[in-house]
């Protein structure tokens, strides 16, 4: 997201790129973080456009993904349980992951989604030789049956399943889909509050 707040002369975001790049030609390691859902339904798209343009200035050693979760008692939680920020569903969350990612050009990262928070865990490699393979493994899920979307994400937030290759139906997981509807009255409001637990 661009960020217009100025800091010696330039905005954030040139200031980052402009430090980004001082430790990759000092040889040190880094690691620049893209968060899945950060800017809403509102800001999606600049944070899409705009993550990804310091991605590309930057180049760094790795982008790793962890996706945003709005916790309990935080401004990011007050803000959406007050209406003021619309969260993106996971889906959306995916669709604005391959977003960025197909939009990174010309740069050596190697890509890491290693961690619970996100939904496809599986997604790794350097690029640019294993961006294709990265987003055909992102197409899998986006190409499933819409009912088989939604159990593979209630089965992955229930750790039923990790990877997207992993998917088959489970009595087990359309029970705790049913559950979740009941109780929260969709599955991506039942969502929201298991995933706020694992932080």
């Amino acid at each position: 997201m661009k960020i217009h707040v100025k800091r010696e002369g330039m905005t954030l975001e040139a200031a980052d790129i402009r430090s980004g790049r001082q430790v990759v030609a000092a040889g040190i390691e880094l690691s620049e973080y893209f968060m899945p859902g950060l800017g809403g339904q509102h800001l999606s798209g600049e944070h899409v456009v705009e993550s990804a343009a310091v991605l590309n200035a930057v180049n760094p050693t790795f982008i790793r993904i962890r996706t945003t979760v709005p916790v309990p008692g935080t401004p990011l939680h007050r803000m959406m349980t007050e209406g003021r920020r619309a969260p993106l569903t996971e889906e959306e969350k995916v669709r604005e992951l391959r977003a960025c990612l197909e939009r990174l050009d010309g740069i050596t990262s190697t890509v890491q989604s290693d961690h619970v928070m996100n939904l496809l865990e599986d997604l790794a490699g350097t690029l640019p030789a294993d961006k294709q393979r990265i987003l055909e493994s992102i197409d899998c899920f986006l190409g499933m049956d819409p009912s088989d979307r939604e159990a593979f994400i209630v089965g992955r937030r229930i750790g039923r399943y990790r990877y997207v290759s992993d998917y088959a139906p489970s009595a087990e997981v359309e029970m705790v889909r049913r559950e979740l509807i009941d109780r929260f009255g969709t599955t991506e409001l039942g969502i929201m509050a298991i995933v706020a637990n694992f932080v």
